[in-house]
């Protein structure tokens, strides 16, 4: 395996893993992602994390 290859798939790893603490951890301190702040704040949270892993793609 090439070593850019490598590293881009760390890279993608590691922001599925901040997407996932992110959106729990915005879970435990809002609690019911069913108003309408919470589902701006998840869509904000997950476009954002998906454009960052389209700047780096495999």
């Amino acid at each position: 395996m090439s070593k850019e290859l490598f590293i881009s798939l760390l890279n993608n790893i590691t922001l599925l893993l901040a997407l996932g603490f992110l959106y729990s951890l915005c879970a435990a301190r809002w609690g019911d992602w069913r108003t309408q702040r919470g589902r701006v704040v998840a869509g904000v949270l997950f476009g954002a994390v998906a454009m960052a892993g389209m700047i780096f793609p495999l």
